[in-house]
């Protein structure tokens, strides 16, 4: 999939938007939370759209190679962060106990912290893994799912039903179950990962004939809409599950179509903006700054002002999310590289993988 890097922009808002609102205690930014959806659209978009490319390629979607390629990726930061964790959470919250952090470790490593969270309230203190979990699930239930929308005649139709289908299990969940049952689950929170799944299959299916066309709207719009919702939106009310999510699910998704259609005049501005070094810079780095920046952020707002909590959190994170990503991660990344080098070989690997 060719680079683009105004998505590593959106990938910064996201990530910026989450760390004013863990470390600004959430002053600064009340929607803040938001990011996490912006993120879920940004993956479900791009997931789908590499796997149907291997689908549309070679008939198959590589089981073993997706969930090996997720592993390298994903495991080596967190699991850096889950060791650090181990080493000051004792020192930080002895309170806690011993075994309640080894068990919240593990919890975490497992992908179990959105339904840990929800319903036993852990990981305490890594309790922002559970979005790495819902995505996880994502990672593990999608490509089984995926090839068989592909032979349908409109997948794209048909994922935007199950979009519409989550999204309202979603708002029944959080009216009937309440903010805190709902809001961490898998089955209540893939609705947004869905919706960048719909995209990706709608730009397939267009793929030629929306080729240099112009946007049908303004990217100012979707942009106001998302600013908008991250300025105004409160944790934990009903607007902002009902109103705020969707909201910034259909403003992600267009702001998605705007930078990565070609020839489109109207998103240029947004390129350009999305497309800048730090922009960039820091998206490469949002997985990282994502995983250090919540246990950090609960020392810093409690013994810090508001502005210096969320400065020494920002700079803290990056920091640590910069030596992660030319450590541990660079490892995972060329472990990548030659698994990719091998499966390029016109041989049979032994992955598993579906058919058509």
């Amino acid at each position: 999939m060719k680079h683009v890097p105004a998505l590593d922009g959106l990938r910064a808002v996201a990530v910026a938007a989450v760390v004013v609102f863990h470390a600004g205690q959430p002053a600064l930014a009340p929607g803040g939370f938001l990011g996490v959806d912006l993120f879920f659209v940004l993956s479900g978009f791009l997931i789908t759209g590499i796997l149907a490319r291997e689908f549309d390629r070679t008939g198959a979607i590589a089981l073993g190679g997706f969930y090996l390629r997720r592993f390298l990726r994903l495991m080596p930061a967190l699991g850096l962060v889950v060791a650090a964790y181990l080493v000051a959470g004792p020192l930080l919250w002895p309170h806690y106990g011993t075994a309640a952090h080894v068990r919240d470790a593990a919890v975490t490593l497992a992908y179990l912290s959105d339904y840990g969270f929800a319903l036993w309230g852990v990981p305490e203190y890594l309790g922002h893994s559970w979005s790495l979990s819902v995505e996880e699930h994502f990672y593990l239930v999608w490509p089984l799912l995926l090839p068989a929308i592909l032979r349908l005649k409109r997948p794209a139709r048909a994922v935007l039903a199950l979009y519409l289908a989550a999204a309202a299990w979603r708002a029944f969940a959080f009216v009937h179950d309440g903010w805190l049952a709902a809001y961490y689950r898998f089955d209540v929170r893939f609705a947004g990962i869905l919706i960048g799944c719909w995209l990706a299959l709608w730009l397939r299916e267009r793929d030629g004939a929306a080729r240099g066309a112009a946007l049908p709207f303004s990217p100012l719009f979707p942009g106001a809409a998302l600013v908008l919702a991250i300025l105004f939106a409160r944790w934990g009310s009903l607007e902002g599950s009902l109103i705020a999510m969707p909201l910034t699910e259909l403003a992600a998704a267009a702001l998605i179509l705007a930078v990565v259609r070609p020839a489109v005049q109207a998103g240029g501005w947004l390129l350009r903006v999305l497309s800048t070094a730090p922009l960039t810079a820091l998206g490469r780095l949002s997985y990282g700054v994502y995983l250090w920046h919540y246990p950090i952020a609960l020392v810093t707002r409690e013994t810090m002002p508001l502005l210096p909590s969320l400065l020494v959190c920002s700079a803290a994170s990056v920091t640590m999310a910069w030596l992660s990503w030319n450590s541990v991660e660079a490892v995972g990344r060329r472990w990548r590289e030659r698994f990719d080098a091998r499966a390029a070989v016109p041989a049979d690997q032994g992955l598993v993988a579906i058919r058509h």
